[in-house]
Formats: structure tokens, sequence, C-alpha cells
């Protein structure tokens, strides 16, 4: 303990201060999410039923796609997409459109040709990568 004047300083007391103020500050970063429009920063992501790489999907969103987040956290943010309602992992969303392959090279994009069953396997790749 440090004593300066008539202030005596607990190297515990402001740790515990820190923390407290770091966890409110993340808390109302998530909180104001809720309502707010984010866009998939990934090339595919998919609209997952449940909060899990593992679960079935509903969607299979591209680069770009723009989502209402109705809750978010760490791992998995509840979001919706033309009235479907389903969950895609949070460090997949940015606030910012992002720049989008498919949008700064779309000839070759449009040469890939892919199908229904790569866009699935992509949108499954995407969160592991």
């Amino acid at each position: 303990m440090s004593s300066l004047g008539d202030y005596t300083v607990s190297l515990e007391n402001l740790m515990r201060k820190l923390v407290i103020g770091f966890i409110f500050i993340a808390i109302s970063n998530l909180a104001m999410a809720q309502g707010q429009i984010y866009f998939i920063n990934e090339s595919f992501s998919h609209l997952f039923e449940f909060k899990s790489d593992n679960a079935s999907y509903s969607q299979t969103l591209s680069c770009g796609t723009p989502v209402v987040v109705l809750e978010k956290n760490i791992a998995w943010s509840k979001v919706e997409f033309n009235k479907n309602v389903g969950f895609v992992g949070t460090s997949s969303l940015s606030l910012k459109n992002p720049e989008c392959f498919h949008e700064k090279y779309p000839e070759f994009y449009e040469a890939l040709n892919i199908d229904s069953a790569d866009l699935y396997y992509w949108g499954k790749l995407g969160g592991k990568l």
C-alpha cells in the first residue's frame, strides 16, 4: 500500500475497479449491438439453427450480406436475415461493409461457377479458417 497525502491507494482495489469497468464496457458493447445492422465479413458463412458448427443451417450467407443482430455474445450472435432467425459466429460479423472478393474481382468470381454444394463446403470451412 502506498500513501499519497490524504489518499491511500490500494493496488488490489484499483485492479478490482479496472476489471469491473472492463466488464461493464464489454457488456455495454454487446447490448448496443441488438437491433443493429452488421455485415458478413467472410467469403461464406451459414445461418445455423443452434449455436454450433454442427447444427443444421437454413441459409448460406456471402460476404457483405447485411443481417440484423438480435443478440450478440463473444462466440455466437443471434441474427435475422430475410425473416429467418439463426446463429452466426460473432467473428464473422462486421459493423462496416467489408471489401469482398466477389465485389473486388467479379469476373473471376463469376467464372468459378460456384454451385450449392460448393457454397455448403465453403460456408462450413469459413468458420474453421
